[in-house]
This record gives structure tokens, C-alpha cells and sequence, in this order.
């Protein structure tokens, strides 16, 4: 195997002859601030501070 062909298969997750790739790509997930910050807008704008602080801090 040339290193051409281990960098398709082993970094880029692609078939090693022909480039084709394999299974799932890798999964991208999203960092903690951004989920908090994803959290804090999906909720509803006419909570009060504390029912807030509670929502965010909640499971």
C-alpha cells in the first residue's frame, strides 16, 4: 500500500483504490458553549430571569 493510499484509507476514511468513501462520514458535534447558546435561544423570551437560570441550568 503506498502512502498515497493509506492517506485516502486511515485520514480521509475513503476507499483506498478508488477514493470512494466508506461508511458514515466522521461526526461533527458541537461544543458546550455552542449547545448552551442554542439552548438559551430556543427559549421562550418571556420567562423571567430566575425561570431562565433554572431553564438553562435544567437537565
Amino acid at each position: 500500500m503506498s502512502e498515497a493510499q493509506l492517506q485516502l484509507l486511515m485520514g480521509m476514511g475513503r476507499d483506498s483504490i478508488t477514493g470512494d468513501p466508506l461508511g458514515l462520514a466522521f461526526p461533527v458535534y458541537k461544543s458546550v458553549p455552542e449547545r448552551v447558546e442554542a439552548r438559551i435561544a430556543d427559549l421562550d423570551t418571556s420567562l423571567s430571569p430566575g425561570v431562565k437560570g433554572e431553564a438553562i441550568a435544567g437537565p
